[in-house]
């Protein structure tokens, strides 16, 4: 996903995810892995919100932070956002999403 036509798209751009201020997410409780939530909270991105308004290439410009941390939160975002668009975060669906992946 991390290509020269989308280095200026933010994620909301490219996911369908839509987040208001009643259901925005932190970071924290979705299952990114210790390295990928260091490095977002590090660069004071606490939220899924916040995420969304970042970009792939600023990710990639954090230090420690490299391709399979971008492929991570590209996974997740996808999965977030690939069961309807646009979709709002609901806390039985990022359970779900946790536990997807840890199987």
């Amino acid at each position: 996903m991390h290509n020269e036509e989308n280095k200026d798209l933010i994620f909301s751009d490219i996911y369908p995810i839509v987040v208001s201020a009643d259901n925005d997410v932190p970071v924290m409780d979705l299952p990114f892995s210790v390295r990928v939530t260091n490095r977002l909270l590090q660069s004071d991105i606490r939220t899924v919100g916040a995420l969304l308004e970042t970009t792939p290439d600023k990710l990639m410009q954090l230090r420690g932070f490299g391709a399979n941390c971008l492929d991570e939160i590209n996974t997740i975002c996808f999965k977030l956002g690939s069961e309807s668009a646009p979709t709002h975060f609901e806390e039985e669906k990022i359970q779900e999403l946790s536990e997807s992946i840890k199987e």
